[in-house]
């Protein structure tokens, strides 16, 4: 099952900007930013509109691009398997395509280039190199490249943590042990939470990168009473679960 995961712009953090609704549980995903369409008339024309910015965004810092990545693919099947979206722009050229560099688990200068893209109206896709599929947390290092002087800024919140594909003995256990655990669950959103990518998510929320544990995640946090949710586990299933399969997928 092919599952958008959204990411949230924390500071170093990569997860999801709102994985989905965890109905009584978790609050409704914000939509992400969409883009400006012109609206030119026939009569006078007028130049089309610069894209609109993400909640928060100023879109000239300081003069410098400003990125961020918005969304991760992280099922390793369908047509966007494995790959990740984005916005940047570059107040020095409002409009214009704008050069992203992606670096996977170290910064610029530590270890090869290892994607690019370029926006268009202010957007941007890139897949994740196939060798990093393998289930576990990597991290992304996502540069704007200035039209201006061809400079390096980092994108806004980075570096971004994410996974793409499963671990053998991680999607073993959620088969075998999560999956049952939430069908029986009174209370559990079945929907998101018995689907491998969609939990995994919120399991890698905050990632280890982050100071995430085995029992401070978003899939354990919310069901346990957390954050202002409702508690559904009581200090048993399946939140017991969640636990143990957070070892097995990040340690």
């Amino acid at each position: 099952m092919q599952t958008q995961l959204k990411l949230s712009l924390v500071r170093g953090a990569l997860i999801t900007l709102a994985l989905a609704t965890l109905a009584g549980c978790m609050d409704t995903p914000t939509p992400a930013a969409t883009v400006a369409k012109s609206t030119a008339s026939k009569a006078s024309p007028k130049p089309t509109p610069k894209p609109s910015l993400p909640p928060g965004a100023t879109g000239n810092n300081g003069g410098l691009p400003y990125g961020v990545i918005q969304s991760m693919n992280s099922s390793p099947t369908g047509t966007s398997a494995g790959s990740l979206t984005g916005f940047v722009n570059d107040s020095t050229t409002p409009g214009q395509p704008v050069k992203v560099e992606l670096y996977y688990d170290g910064q610029v200068g530590s270890v090869s280039l290892g994607g690019t893209a370029t926006s268009s109206g202010g957007y941007f896709n890139s897949v994740v190199p196939s060798a990093l599929w393998d289930g576990k947390i990597h991290r992304v290092w996502a540069y704007a490249i200035s039209n201006s002087t061809g400079a390096r800024t980092l994108f806004q919140a980075g570096p971004y943590s994410l996974f793409v594909g499963q671990t053998s003995a991680g999607k073993a256990y959620f088969d075998s042990t999560v999956r049952p655990a939430v069908a029986t669950c009174t209370g559990c959103h079945n929907s998101l939470w018995s689907d491998y990518y969609s939990a995994k998510g919120a399991l890698s929320h905050p990632s280890k990168f982050e100071g995430g544990t085995a029992t401070d995640n978003s899939l354990v946090r919310a069901p346990s009473g957390l954050d202002g949710h409702r508690n559904i586990c009581n200090g048993g299933s399946p939140c017991s679960a969640f636990t143990t399969w957070w070892g097995l997928e990040f340690n």
